[in-house]
């Protein structure tokens, strides 16, 4: 079994087939500290939800490829730019350029000097405004 990877942005590399045990482990833990009177953290509830929804609803393949070394100088496949970024959030370009340039979504100018972000990191910002918006 593969196992999970931190990636240099601070994200989590799960491969696929361990989600449904890595959500498994959680769910227990949770379980456990309800059964000892505590309450599950915000982020492991956050965590919890987002396996679950992972495992319930699948990720498209091209989001659970692991990230490939390549120098800095070369092209990155899964960076997006100002208005992939946008399309997956469900915003205007400008507010993408907003969140960009507020450093409230990671992102870097390019040579050409045009915002890219990392695939990995939009999804996550997307994940966590749409479970703050929940809550």
């Amino acid at each position: 079994m593969t196992v999970p990877v931190a990636l240099p942005n601070g994200a989590l590399y799960v491969p696929p087939a361990a989600i449904p045990q890595l959500a498994a482990l959680v769910a227990a833990g949770a379980r456990a500290l309800r059964s000892d009177g505590y309450e599950p953290s915000p982020q492991t509830t956050a965590l919890t939800a987002a396996l679950r929804d992972v495992t319930r609803l699948g990720v498209q393949a091209e989001l659970l490829e692991a990230p490939q070394a390549r120098p800095s100088s070369e092209p990155r496949g899964d960076a997006l730019g100002v208005a992939e970024a946008a399309a997956l959030l469900g915003v205007s370009n400008e507010r993408a350029r907003q969140l960009f340039a507020a450093g409230r979504l990671p992102a870097r100018r390019d040579e050409r000097g045009a915002w890219r972000a990392l695939r990995a990191d939009v999804i996550a910002y997307r994940h966590q405004r749409d479970r703050r918006s929940v809550t």
